[in-house]
């Protein structure tokens, strides 16, 4: 069941990078990367930094963060999250009617704002795991340069949509941050065999393959690629999913789908005659 999950995904989000495509080709020539600069900032450069080299010279045994090699995989996909969460939020969007006059889909503007945001995470990443080579003797360098990637994409889906589709910047945030947190110190408990309450048990033998955390030992090398490429697709499909809602205008404007408005519309004539 898990395959045909996975290649139902990758179907998905393959036909929807193709219409992605498709926009990105008409409107090629209408970058606006430094009013996208300005929006997205590097505060969440500067706070996965400040981050790393904090916990790169602490002393001691920390639980999770004893292992110097993991700091990147565990900072990264938590402050993206936190960024995609409130890049565009259509409740605090400022002159929100014009961006929709514009002839470019507002949905372009999120994936600007979202891919210059994952540019400076993935700087920051390749500076982590630099030092975490250097000083701390990780040999893994292969593994530690793209493992930090599916939990970092399940998180910013997370973000964008759950602000997309609450219109609560707050909300979207707490819920990045809340899977974030089950996903990192609840992950022993994700792993089939692990005693749990009903009525968890009846899903728990399939939780490991969306852990954002599992590691190659919980499972072995096959599961472990298995899992990281559904976690990554189910955050491409989220992604996905908070540009197919950003194409429903009204919904952006208003809250509200044009086929609920419609219903609305219906009830309050029923009722006015």
């Amino acid at each position: 069941m898990i395959y045909f999950i996975l290649v139902g995904l990758a179907a998905i989000v393959a036909w929807n990078g193709g219409r992605a495509f498709q926009t990105f080709a008409q409107y090629r020539s209408q970058f606006t990367l430094r009013t996208t600069f300005r929006t997205v900032g590097v505060w969440g450069l500067l706070v996965s930094l400040g981050f790393f080299l904090m916990l790169y010279s602490a002393n001691g045994d920390f639980g999770l963060w004893q292992d110097k090699s993991r700091v990147v995989e565990i900072i990264i996909p938590l402050v993206m999250g936190i960024q995609a969460a409130v890049l565009l939020s259509p409740a605090d969007e400022n002159a929100l009617e014009i961006l929709l006059t514009y002839p470019r889909p507002i949905g372009w503007i999120l994936a600007e704002r979202l891919g210059l945001a994952f540019v400076f995470q993935a700087a920051a990443a390749i500076a982590g795991i630099l030092i975490s080579f250097l000083f701390f003797e990780d040999q893994m360098l292969g593994l530690a340069l793209i493992r930090w990637i599916p939990p970092t994409l399940l998180l910013m889906g997370v973000g964008a949509y759950t602000t997309l589709k609450s219109r609560v910047l707050a909300f979207g945030v707490a819920i990045a941050a809340l899977v974030w947190f089950v996903g990192l110190f609840f992950a022993p408990l994700l792993l089939p065999g692990m005693p749990v309450i009903s009525p968890l048990d009846t899903i728990q033998p399939y939780l490991w393959s969306i852990n954002p955390y599992l590691l190659p030992q919980d499972l072995g090398w096959e599961d472990y690629w298995v899992n990281r490429a559904l976690v990554s697709l189910i955050g491409c499909f989220l992604i996905c999913r908070a540009g197919a809602y950003l194409r429903d205008e009204e919904a952006v404007l208003l809250g509200a789908t044009s086929k609920r408005r419609i219903h609305m519309v219906i009830s309050e004539t029923v009722e006015g005659l």
